[in-house]
């Protein structure tokens, strides 16, 4: 007696013999059952031997295999940079989780791998053991694409796969169907928070809230920011444009509480903030900031006052009102770049510190060098004594390096042409003024009026 059954999904084939039967006999069986495709010849023989030897078979035997369908392959991203978001990161001291280092923006530089792109593959349809087809099933997982900012190029050795590269300086983004883009601008909706964490790009950024307190966003081109920055650390490579105030002061430690702007820095008012710029910085007023630009400080826009706190600009000052009728110490200095002051005051200390490490360094080796005082020839200095001497060189190296660099500061600082400051209603007593080297308290209250260093006398005289 001969049994063929076929698998529901039309794959398989299995025959059940009770007895010997001749192979014509089961061939006949099986095609009068609709096998006609994916006979498995070594395992009908198989079967027949089987149920000769043993007088039937204890189980059923699988003597035909179709042809499974091949699915379709979406196309794959494999991506050589980190876009997801961490938890946090740990201090490897404290032991304590920086939640504020979360990672949702990745910067990229222009020409750098983001990761490998293989194309999708068709399925392909199946083939049962009757000899119908069985078609491949359908996928819903939607293909991953690249777009925007991203240059593809053959990946040497495979096939079909791409090597993805960043065409300019930005952020990589994943969006949710699937789409790898490099973007120069990073948008933040709301506030940068916790949720957000801090940010660095080499693109720009525009948030769409304020920068809360603690929180650091660096950018190498531009930083937008809707509402006010509370005593955060936020530097733009270009623009700074704050839409209300710039706040600091209340956390210790660090560099908290600091912008810094290479081309602009535009805020609605700054209070206890701390204000680096390469140009021109404009505020609506000041409260107790510290600011320091290479260009003009323009502070008319709003209520045009400053009130406590010290300004430094290398092209000069324009402003409603300077110090207050308390006689908050308020300090203004024009006429050179204090960027470029502070950057030679860098370099003077660095050398000072240089001459000392290379006078010590002269003083070991004379200690450790053998000597003779029978005029005869010394013997050879010893490894200590050449390791010494490679120092010195290398410290006498990044002296001149440094003495090359201070010649060039000073030659660039030189006391801009006419720097004045132009105070358009009134000085109060006690504020500090100086044009380059020369230097006014105001002693009494009194009008504004436009301030100038007179190079005959060396004063400061006012019209």
């Amino acid at each position: 007696m001969i049994q063929v059954k076929l698998s529901k999904d039309r794959l398989h084939a299995a025959v059940e013999l009770s007895g010997a039967v001749p192979e014509e006999e089961l061939r006949a069986a099986l095609e009068e059952a609709g096998v006609v495709f994916g006979v498995l010849e070594a395992r009908l023989k198989g079967a027949l031997e089987l149920a000769k030897r043993e007088g039937g078979m204890p189980r059923p035997v699988v003597v035909a295999h179709g042809r499974e369908p091949v699915p379709p392959r979406p196309a794959e991203l494999d991506l050589e940079v980190d876009i997801g978001q961490r938890s946090g990161s740990i201090d490897a001291h404290s032991l304590q989780v920086d939640y504020r280092e979360r990672s949702v923006a990745c910067a990229i530089e222009s020409g750098a791998l983001i990761g490998s792109w293989r194309g999708p593959q068709a399925g392909e349809s199946g083939r049962g053991v009757d000899g119908s087809e069985i078609p491949c099933p359908k996928l819903d997982q939607r293909d991953a694409r690249y777009g925007a900012g991203i240059s593809a190029r053959p990946k040497p050795g495979e096939t079909g796969t791409l090597e993805l590269h960043s065409e300019l300086d930005g952020v990589v983004r994943l969006d949710g169907k699937g789409e790898l883009t490099v973007c120069e601008l990073f948008p933040v909706a709301e506030d940068v928070n916790l949720e957000v964490g801090n940010i660095d790009v080499n693109g720009s950024v525009q948030v769409g809230g304020g920068i809360q307190a603690g929180f650091r966003v660096t950018a190498r081109k531009d930083i937008r920011v809707a509402r006010s920055i509370e005593d955060a650390v936020v530097e733009a490579g270009g623009v700074l444009d704050v839409g209300g105030g710039i706040l600091g002061g209340g956390i210790q430690g660090g560099d908290l509480g600091h912008v810094r702007a290479g081309e602009l820095v535009r805020a609605s008012f700054a209070q206890n903030a701390k204000i680096e710029c390469g140009g021109d910085v404009e505020l609506g007023s000041s409260t107790r900031s510290l600011v320091r630009c290479s260009g003009m400080l323009l502070v008319e826009g709003g209520i045009g006052h400053l009130r406590g706190g010290e300004y430094f600009a290398g092209r000069g000052l324009r402003a409603k009102e300077l110090g207050s009728a308390q006689g908050a110490k308020t300090r203004v200095e024009v006429g050179r770049d204090p960027l470029l002051v502070r950057k030679l005051a860098l370099v003077g200390r660095e050398i000072s510190e240089l001459r000392e490490r290379a006078r010590t360094l002269q003083l070991d080796i004379q200690r450790a060098s053998p000597g003779t005082r029978d005029g005869s020839e010394a013997p050879a200095p010893s490894i200590a004594v050449e390791r010494l001497l490679t120092a010195k060189v290398e410290v006498e190296a990044s002296l001149g390096e440094l003495q090359e660099r201070q010649k060039e500061f000073e030659q660039r600082l030189t006391l801009v042409e006419e720097p004045t400051i132009r105070v358009e209603t009134r000085v109060f007593f006690g504020v500090e003024l100086r044009i380059g080297d020369a230097r006014l308290v105001i002693e009494t209250s009194r009008p504004g009026g436009v301030f100038r260093r007179d190079p005959e006398t060396g004063g400061i005289t006012s019209d």
